[in-house]
């Protein structure tokens, strides 16, 4: 892919293939600064994917570990949310759309960021952001649909450098 290449392409039916299964955890990447071996990875490089198709957290994982991060995919929030309670090595960032059936945003922040205190939230949408929304969490960055594997990238890495909130609508 290169860095002109849109990560979800808006033409009808291109993800009918990748709908979404009975798996709720997609994917657990270690590419990331550790031994895949023993399974160790820095938590400051380990990035939970939460959205309901398949094919999109499976793009952050391909796009991210390329950068270095270790990408835990859900496709269920409430699985992400339990997952974030027993994990060990608790996520520097989260990445979820604004849209997921299982689960409304607002009490789904609420719960992430009391499983993990300190997580940074980049919310992707294809609706916009608006300053007005009634979260108790506001998300750290907000990233428009479509966007180049290079726009995602420079959303991580500035989400975890703390660099100022771009929550434009």
């Amino acid at each position: 892919m290169n860095s002109h290449t849109h990560i979800f392409p808006r033409f009808p039916g291109w993800h009918r293939s990748l709908a979404p299964t009975n798996s709720t955890v997609a994917f657990w990447s270690q590419e990331a600064n550790g031994d895949s071996s023993s399974g160790s990875v820095d938590a400051r490089h380990i990035i939970y994917a939460v959205d309901d198709m398949p094919c999109r957290t499976e793009l952050y994982r391909l796009v991210l570990s390329t950068s270095g991060y270790a990408v835990k995919g859900f496709h269920d929030r409430q699985v992400a949310v339990a997952s974030l309670h027993l994990a060990q090595a608790k996520p520097a960032l989260l990445i979820t759309d604004l849209h997921n059936p299982t689960m409304r945003i607002g009490p789904f922040l609420e719960q992430c960021v009391a499983a993990c205190p300190g997580l940074r939230i980049l919310l992707v949408s294809g609706f916009g952001y608006h300053q007005g929304w009634c979260f108790s969490v506001k998300p750290d960055r907000f990233l428009p649909k479509p966007f180049t594997p290079e726009e995602l990238r420079e959303a991580v890495n500035a989400t975890l450098a703390g660099e100022p909130v771009n929550c434009v609508g």
